[in-house]
């Protein structure tokens, strides 16, 4: 478990620079399917993430690009810290119930 979350902290900070360079609108977009995607498939939705979404949304509406790929960059980080807690509360829960 240690080495997905180093992994998934290393692909972070590979991935990050080239999001930056990214087209705001597509970043969003981007984000909002990741969200949409991750949500269906495990069912775990963070409001954190929701609010994210919103203000990179806003940002892009008020033509702040740098603000709306900061948010959008940010949702997508959290989509993905959404992914591994699902992951790891798959196989957790067992460890809560009394045997």
């Amino acid at each position: 478990m240690m080495f997905k979350v180093k992994q998934w902290a290393l692909l972070s900070l590979l991935v990050a620079p080239v999001a930056m360079a990214a087209d705001p609108a597509d970043l969003v977009a981007e984000a909002e399917n990741a969200y949409q995607t991750v949500a269906s498939e495990t069912g775990y939705q963070w409001l954190t993430t929701t609010r994210a979404l919103k203000a990179a949304r806003q940002a892009l509406a008020d033509g702040q690009s740098d603000e709306a790929i900061k948010q959008a960059q940010f949702a997508l980080d959290l989509v993905e810290a959404t992914k591994l807690q699902a992951e790891i509360e798959k196989k957790a829960w067992q460890a809560r119930v009394p045997k």
